[in-house]
């Protein structure tokens, strides 16, 4: 008796521990995030690139969220598809975002960067330029309210770094080249000595690690494989008194204890790795997470598109799996919340999505628990795991120094982001960095079938045509005559799903979005 009193108060313990963190699924439309990051208020920033209503690629994407994902603010900046950002990291009251911008001027990308303060205003932009295209992958904000940046420049086998002061001016600049080599740097950070440390891949099979001084000068590199050359991605890491552990990922999804000069110690995790689970991995902004136990948690990750899903993996401090759960989400990355979960980011379509557009860009959102419960979109699973073995090797290197900052201005623009409740439901998504004043409206929505579309502008916009079709692509209604006034519908005889009204005006395209339910 006493015993059976004993395992139902332990439930109610672990009921209470599980059930008083929030848990939610949100997805945005006309999106794609690269890179995310909470602040003390635990409210949420994303950074990646904005598409159009018709969607266009449309420029580097910046938003802020409230801790339940309602958005309170979102801005573009540039139009096209060469904007985007990859990185955002936040400290104190001001945000770094860093990724790539066109300058018209060089006639090629740069690194692109930019400082914010919370409510999104811009305080200065930079870019960097290494003498070709070349792309942020990731930041570092340092202690002395100074910036790190690492990413790839475009002759392949360079791997470009830059200090940026608190002000945004350069420091130093510097490359370094790996001959022969796709070079792929994905994480930078500075450690508590001030040395610098950048962690990458190169060629599909080989990660490495550098350390840099403070000046920027190469201290040590390293290359790490697997004895039979599986496919390896080396995509994050974090300091510890032990030197640091390393998250890779590709045809095996594990982590690694190395030393202090990269020597392994151990490496444990998923031995059928995420090749196994979803064929395609879309790796370049995934990050490894200390949890409040001093456990690690990370994430495989599904290619970009409909029905793709990644499994994150929660591990004690060596390593050893303690869960999974299967994500319906290709996860770019996890961000630790204030009480004791995390939010899952990344892109679509999403699979959880009944009737998604299957090439509809979307951002999509899950908010696990500290066990990895979620109330949707989230599967427990079981996961086999065993030690992998790690070769490791010096890496030879060619520094130089190079790079030149200057300002570019760019058109900052409010854009309208709009948010849907649960992994079933559509409610909009990101307008047009200047949208046109003008609206389709459905009431209700979601309906059985049967609505109302009114327009909000139709004087200086009038409708010429008009169209409704399903998620299939197939038009169920057209009018091509010219609308003035509100509409009724009666679509209660076609599937429940998600159906797009198309109308043309002053040669613009609107689109609304109505879901027809049970």
């Amino acid at each position: 008796m006493k015993l059976k009193f004993l395992f139902i108060a332990i439930l109610f313990t672990i009921a209470i521990d599980v059930f008083s963190q929030t848990t939610y699924s949100r997805i945005l439309d006309s999106a794609q995030v690269y890179s995310a990051v909470s602040d003390a208020n635990n409210n949420i920033y994303l950074a990646g690139q904005g598409y159009s209503a018709s969607y266009n690629f449309d420029g580097m994407l910046i938003a802020s969220l409230t801790p339940d994902a309602n958005i309170i603010w979102a801005k573009k900046i540039g139009s096209s598809y060469t904007d985007y950002a990859n990185a955002i990291v936040n400290k104190g009251d001001t945000l770094f975002v860093a990724g790539t911008a066109y300058n018209h001027g060089l006639g090629y990308n740069s690194f692109s960067c930019l400082k914010m303060a919370l409510n999104g205003d811009t305080l200065w932009s930079r870019s960097i330029d290494f003498g070709s295209k070349s792309v942020v992958s990731s930041a570092y904000y340092c202690t002395d309210n100074s910036f790190l940046v690492t990413g790839w420049v475009l002759s392949a086998s360079e791997v470009g770094v830059a200090k940026l002061t608190a002000n945004g001016d350069l420091v130093w600049a510097k490359t370094f080249d790996n001959p022969g080599f796709y070079s792929n740097p994905r994480s930078i950070k500075q450690l508590d000595d001030g040395n610098i440390v950048i962690v990458g891949d190169f060629d599909d099979y080989y990660g490495f690690c550098l350390k840099l001084d403070s000046n920027g000068a190469l201290l040590t590199a390293k290359q790490f494989q697997t004895p039979e050359l599986v496919q390896l991605y080396l995509n994050d890491f974090i300091p510890n008194t032990d030197g640091m552990v390393l998250y890779f990922n590709a045809e095996k999804t594990f982590i690694a204890q190395v030393d202090s000069i990269f020597n392994t110690v151990w490496a444990i995790g998923n031995n059928w790795g995420s090749y196994i689970w979803s064929m395609y991995t879309e790796v370049a902004t995934q990050k490894l997470n200390q949890t409040r136990d001093k456990g690690y948690l990370y994430v495989d990750g599904g290619s970009w598109g409909f029905g793709s899903f990644s499994n994150a993996y929660k591990t004690d401090s060596l390593g050893h799996i303690e869960w999974v759960t299967r994500l319906e989400l290709p996860v770019q990355g996890i961000v630790n919340m204030d009480d004791g979960g995390y939010l899952a980011y990344g892109n679509g379509p999403i699979m959880g999505v009944k009737s998604a557009k299957i090439n509809e860009p979307q951002i999509g959102l899950v908010k696990i628990d500290s066990t990895g419960y979620s109330d949707s979109c989230a599967i427990s699973m079981f996961v086999f795991e065993s030690p992998i073995d790690l070769l490791v090797s010096d890496l030879s290197l060619t520094e130089s120094t190079s790079g030149a900052l200057f300002v570019h201005h760019l058109e900052i623009s409010d854009v309208n982001l709009l948010k849907r409740s649960g992994c079933v439901d559509f409610t909009g998504g990101i307008g047009e960095t200047n949208p046109i004043p003008f609206q389709l409206i459905a009431t209700p929505n979601p309906t059985q079938g049967k609505f109302e579309l009114s327009f909000s502008d139709n004087q200086n916009h009038p409708i010429t045509n008009l169209e409704i079709v399903n998620a299939m692509g197939e038009v169920v209604y057209q009018m091509h005559k010219p609308i003035k006034s509100s509409l009724t519908f009666d679509l209660s005889q076609q599937p429940m799903g998600i159906y797009l009204v198309r109308a043309n005006a002053n040669s613009n395209m609107f689109v609304a979005k109505v879901l027809i339910i049970d």
